[in-house]
């Protein structure tokens, strides 16, 4: 009986050990690392482009995406993706007035240069959601992540996963 309740025990601890831990991946085609949050499940989806989708509850969640985009024939990947966040914010607005914006900025991560567009929609005084898209180019191929939140905290959290991403 001692021996039973010593495997039950240690089964339960590890169990228990294994959720605080990360999940990391690894996509050799971006020579990208990076590490998923404690208390992030792997979202169910047959989207082909889609590398990762992991959500802690609908309002937050990490999505990466990929696409061919050759900039010598589409043209320049930023200004692209700056074009559809403009029309994307404008429809918002058009439905919900002053509820939506969308800011741009950039920033280095593990030596790759990211553009970052930051949009948000507000619906109430109690309610706002937001999306930090990271994009950039890797030869032919443009690479998206999306974190997408409503608790500012959870979205730190994800962003800085992002962060501590390691690309080769």
């Amino acid at each position: 009986m001692k021996t039973l309740f010593t495997l039950l025990f240690v089964s339960v601890l590890q169990f228990g050990l294994a959720q605080d831990k990360p999940t990391t991946l690894t996509f050799k085609e971006f020579g990208w690392t990076i590490s998923i949050p404690p208390g992030y499940k792997k979202m169910q989806t047959e989207q082909q482009d889609m590398l990762l989708a992991y959500e802690k509850d609908p309002s937050h969640n990490i999505q990466s995406y990929w696409e061919d985009f050759d900039e010598s024939k589409d043209g320049n990947y930023v200004e692209a993706l700056r074009s559809a966040k403009k029309d994307l914010t404008e429809m918002v607005n058009q439905q919900l007035p002053g509820s939506g914006t969308t800011t741009e900025s950039e920033e280095t991560i593990s030596g790759k240069k990211f553009a970052i567009f930051t949009s948000k929609v507000t619906l109430d005084a109690t309610y706002s959601l937001s999306t930090v898209t990271f994009a950039r180019v890797f030869g032919k191929k443009a690479l998206s992540i999306n974190i997408t939140f409503s608790d500012e905290s959870e979205g730190k959290k994800l962003i800085e996963a992002f962060r501590q991403s390691i690309f080769k």
